[in-house]
C-alpha cells in the first residue's frame, strides 16, 4: 500500500535525506521525502512494517508527523511566533551584556551576568526544539543541522553558568561569558529558517496557481439536461459542456459544437486553433469562442493537466547532481566540524594554556558552522529557481534540467507565436474593384470564421460591413471560406483554395495572403504579417552577448522567415523546414559540438523539443 504524511521541522537537504534513510530501514518498498511539499509518500507491505513503526521512526529524529490532511499547523506561523519572542529576549541580553562598553547605565557585574543568565535560559525554552531535534538525531544516528547548534549553543551556555557560577562562589570578577552569543545564535538561524520556510511557500504558491486554472465545478449534460456538479463527482464518460472563457477540467473528445481552443497553457501554442467534432481535447485547454461538449475519457488526478502539476512537484523534489554531491558532503559534514571543534580545542590549550581561549575557538567552530550553507544554498537555490520559472510559465521537469542551462551555447528558436506575437494584422491591400462593393463581402464571410488570419481581415474590413449574410457558407479547413451573394459563389482563403489563377501577382515581400474571388476574377489581396513579440530583440541581444548562437527555424517561406530574423538580429536562418525537419536541423547542431536548447511553441514542434539537450 502507499500512505502519504506531512512531516513539520524539514529544513534542509540533510533532514529529509535523514528521513528517508531511517524509514527506508523499516523494511519498506519505497520513501521519498519532499522538503518543498513537507511530504514524505511511503510504499510498503502492512504484513511486514506498520504505520506505527514509520510514524514512529520520523518522531524519533525529531520531527513532527501527520497523515495527509490531518495537519493544521503552520511552520510559517510557528516560526514567525518563535522569531518575535527570541528578538524580545535578545535585546535586553544584548543591552546587559555590552551595554555598559559603550556607557549604557547597566547593573553591577555580578547582577548584570545573573540577568543575562535568565534571559539566556528563557531563549533556550522558547527555542527548546532545536534541542529536542538535535538530541534525537544524534540518538538515531543521523545528525543533522539541529545538532550543530545544540552542541554549539548548549556548550556555550553550560559553560557559562558553570564559570559563572564558579565566580560568584569564589567572588571573581570579569570573566567571559556566552550568553549573548547563545541568543543571537538562536536568533538569526530562527531567522533563517523563516526565510527558507517563506522561499519554499512562494514555490509552492506557483503550483498553487496552475491547479487554481481548473475549475472547481463543471457543467455536466446528464439525462439531457445540463447540470453543475463539483469536479470530484465527475467520472469517465460524462458529457462536459464548455462555454466561452471556460477552462477545461477534463481530457476528451468532441462530441458537439464547434470552437476556437487556447491550448497554450498545454502545448504552448498562443494561436487559438479551431476544434470540431472528433477531435481531443485536453484539460487546462480554454475555450475562446463558440459552445462545445466533450465526453470525458481521463478525469481528475488521470487528465494531462494534473500530471503536469505532479510533474511539477516532483521537479521540485528532485537532485541536481550538484546537489547529490552536496547530500554526499553534508551526510559527513556534522560529525567531520565536531571533529574540527575537539582539535581546535586541545590545539589552543596546548598553545595558549587557556581554559576561555580554547574554549572560545572551539565553540565559535560549532557556531559558525550553523546551519551548514552548503546543506542549504543548493535545495533552496534550487527550490527558488523552480518557482521563479513557474511564474513565468517555464516548468521544469527535474532538477538537473535546470542546471543543464548552465551550459547551454546555441538557442533554436520557432517562430510564429515564439518569436513573433501570433496575432496576424493586415499591413497591405490591393482591391481590384470599389472597396464599397467588395470589403462587405469579405467581412461577412470573415466574421463567421474562426481562424486567426480571418480575425485579422475582419478587423480590416470591418468599417464597410453591411446587413449581408452569405447563404451556403462553408468552412474548409485549412483553406478558407466560401459563400453564395445573389446567387453568385465567393471564395476567401489562400491561393490554393481560389478557383483563378493569379497573374500580375506582387513580387513576394514575405507576407501571409489572403485573396478574395468570386470564382472568375481575383477582387482583393490582402497582406497579413506577424510582428516581433516584445522583448524579442532584447533577448536575442542578451543570448548574443553571452556568446549564445541564435537560431530561427521555421516552416515559413524564404522571405517571410528572413525578414523576421533580420528584424530580430538572428544570422542563421533555416526556412521552409516541415515539423520532422526541424529535430534533424537541431541534430545537426548537436553533431557540430553544441549544446542546445529548443523554444518551440506547438506540437508541430514537439520533436525537436525532445531532440535538442534542452527543450
Amino acid at each position: 500500500m502507499q500512505a502519504k504524511y506531512t512531516v513539520l521541522g524539514m529544513m534542509c537537504t540533510n533532514c529529509s535525506s535523514g528521513i528517508e534513510r531511517a524509514v527506508g530501514k523499516l523494511n519498506v518498498e519505497n520513501v521519498t521525502v519532499s522538503l518543498l511539499e513537507k511530504e514524505m509518500t511511503v510504499e510498503f507491505d502492512p504484513d511486514k512494517t506498520s504505520e506505527k513503526e514509520i510514524i514512529s521512526a520520523v518522531k524519533n529524529l525529531g520531527y513532527k508527523i501527520y497523515k495527509k490532511g490531518e495537519n493544521k499547523k503552520d511552520d510559517v506561523k510557528i516560526l514567525k511566533d518563535r522569531l518575535i519572542i527570541s528578538f524580545a529576549l535578545l535585546l535586553p541580553l544584548l543591552y546587559f551584556s555590552m551595554g555598559g562598553m559603550i556607557g549604557l547605565p547597566v547593573f553591577s557585574e555580578l547582577v548584570n551576568h545573573i540577568i543575562e543568565a535568565a534571559f539566556a535560559a528563557v531563549l533556550v525554552v522558547v527555542n527548546r526544539n532545536f534541542f529536542i531535534s538535535g538530541t534525537k538525531a544524534v540518538i538515531s544516528r543521523s545528525a543533522n543541522m539541529d545538532t550543530l547548534i545544540t552542541l554549539g549553543a548548549g556548550s556555550a551556555f553550560i559553560y557559562s553558568a558553570v564559570v559563572m557560577t564558579i565566580s560568584v562562589l569564589n567572588g571573581t570578577h570579569h570573566i567571559h561569558l556566552f550568553f549573548d552569543a547563545v541568543g543571537m545564535v538562536f536568533t538569526l538561524v530562527t531567522l533563517g529558517k523563516l526565510l527558507e520556510e517563506l522561499s519554499k511557500r512562494r514555490t509552492g504558491s506557483e503550483i498553487e496557481k496552475l491547479s487554481a486554472l481548473i475549475p472547481e465545478t463543471v457543467s455536466v449534460v446528464r439525462n439531457g439536461e445540463i447540470e453543475t456538479v463539483r469536479l470530484p463527482e465527475l467520472e469517465t464518460g460524462d458529457t462536459i459542456v464548455l462555454r466561452v472563457g471556460e477552462y477545461c477540467a477534463v481530457d476528451g473528445e468532441v462530441v458537439s459544437g464547434h470552437g476556437v481552443v487556447d491550448n497554450s497553457a498545454i502545448t504552448g501554442e498562443s494561436l487559438p486553433v479551431e476544434t470540431f467534432v472528433g477531435e481531443r481535447i485536453t484539460s487546462g485547454a480554454i475555450l475562446k469562442d463558440g459552445y462545445i461538449e466533450i465526453r470525458a475519457d481521463k478525469v481528475g488526478e488521470e487528465t494531462v493537466f494534473s500530471r503536469i502539476i505532479d510533474a511539477v512537484k516532483k521537479a521540485g523534489a528532485s537532485k541536481a547532481p550538484v546537489q547529490k554531491l552536496a547530500d554526499r558532503i553534508a551526510a559527513v559534514f556534522v560529525p567531520v566540524v565536531f571533529s574540527v571543534a575537539v582539535v581546535t580545542f586541545a590545539v589552543w590549550m596546548i598553545i595558549s594554556g587557556d581554559l576561555y581561549t580554547a574554549f572560545k575557538f572551539a565553540v565559535g567552530v560549532l557556531l559558525v558552522s550553523c546551519p551548514c550553507a552548503l546543506g542549504l544554498a543548493t535545495p533552496i537555490a534550487i527550490t527558488v529557481a523552480m518557482g521563479k520559472g513557474a511564474s513565468l510559465g517555464i516548468l521544469f521537469k527535474d532538477a538537473k534540467a535546470l542546471q543543464d542551462f548552465g551550459k547551454i551555447n546555441c538557442v533554436l528558436f520557432d517562430k510564429t507565436a515564439t518569436i513573433t506575437r501570433g496575432e496576424p494584422e493586415v499591413v497591405g491591400c490591393e482591391v481590384f474593384g470599389r472597396k464599397e462593393d467588395i470589403f462587405p463581402l469579405v467581412y461577412a464571410l470573415e466574421i463567421v470564421s474562426l481562424h486567426p488570419l480571418a480575425k485579422a481581415v475582419s478587423q480590416y474590413t470591418e468599417s464597410y460591413k453591411q446587413e449581408v449574410v452569405p447563404e451556403n457558407y462553408e468552412n474548409v479547413t485549412g483553406k478558407g471560406v466560401k459563400g453564395d451573394f445573389n446567387g453568385k459563389t465567393y471564395y476567401l482563403g489562400s491561393e490554393k483554395f481560389i478557383p483563378v489563377n493569379q497573374k500580375d501577382k506582387s513580387a513576394d515581400d514575405g507576407f501571409s495572403e489572403v485573396l478574395f474571388s468570386d470564382g472568375d476574377l481575383v477582387l482583393a489581396r490582402f497582406l497579413i504579417a506577424d510582428f516581433l513579440k516584445d522583448g524579442a530583440i532584447s533577448a536575442v541581444n542578451e543570448l548574443l552577448s553571452r556568446d549564445i548562437k541564435s537560431v530561427m527555424v521555421t516552416g515559413d517561406k524564404k522571405a517571410a522567415a528572413e525578414r523576421i530574423a533580420g528584424e530580430v538580429g538572428i544570422k542563421d536562418c533555416v526556412y521552409g523546414v516541415l515539423p520532422e525537419g526541424k529535430a534533424e536541423v537541431v541534430q545537426r547542431y548537436r553533431n557540430d559540438g553544441c549544446f542546445t536548447a529548443m523554444v518551440g511553441d506547438g506540437i508541430n514542434d514537439s520533436v525537436a523539443l525532445k531532440t535538442a539537450d534542452i527543450g
